[in-house]
């Protein structure tokens, strides 16, 4: 770790007492504003239902972790709804907030109050971080979707490319990276 990292974690140490006081996601954009989102019911349960069916179908070398604190860029802080890493990036020193490799897919589930950040900002953040493949999940209810939508971006050198979108129709799509896995977009919707 460089010494800007560490004076970059000294200066930031607060956040981790103050993310575990609040009821939600604490994040510092780009800009060095700090981002509180409220937990929301279809939220939870989208981010729940997906990390079970990534942390299932995970080979032994990789977990999927729900909300792991990353710096892509410190001292910026994202919180991704769902990250898979290798299990050798974790556990982490307290305070130490990279992750090492970086992830080899973060995902995010829109709402109203993140949309623009997580299609905008943050898809760049986690491109300069090192993240090998980006979701974005949009989930009737908290979007002005019909369906469950899935948006799948993979790293092409430096830039994202989508490789797959799957529409309003929800249903299951056939997924290939980071590991093989058939994710059934109706099961991340309340029933």
């Amino acid at each position: 770790m460089s010494a800007n990292s560490v004076a970059a974690s000294d200066a930031f140490a607060w956040l981790e007492d103050f993310g575990e006081q609040i009821p939600g996601k604490v994040e510092i954009d780009i800009e060095g504003n700090i981002i509180v989102t409220p937990r929301i019911d279809e939220h939870a349960w989208a981010e729940q239902r997906l990390y079970k069916c990534l942390d299932d179908a995970a080979p032994p070398e990789l977990v999927a972790m729900i909300g792991p604190e990353w710096r892509p860029i410190p001292p910026v802080s994202c919180e991704p709804d769902v990250a898979v890493i290798e299990r050798r990036a974790i556990p982490r020193p307290k305070q130490v907030y990279t992750l090492d490799p970086p992830p080899l897919l973060v995902v995010e589930i829109c709402s109203p109050s993140s949309r623009k950040r997580d299609l905008g900002e943050k898809a760049d953040l986690y491109l300069a971080g090192g993240a090998q493949a980006y979701w974005t999940i949009e989930i009737p209810g908290l979007t002005a979707v019909a369906g469950p939508e899935l948006t799948v971006r993979h790293r092409h050198a430096d830039r994202w490319v989508a490789t797959a979108v799957a529409g309003t129709a929800g249903g299951p799509v056939a997924i290939d990276f980071p590991f093989p896995l058939l994710l059934d977009l109706d099961d991340l919707v309340i029933a």
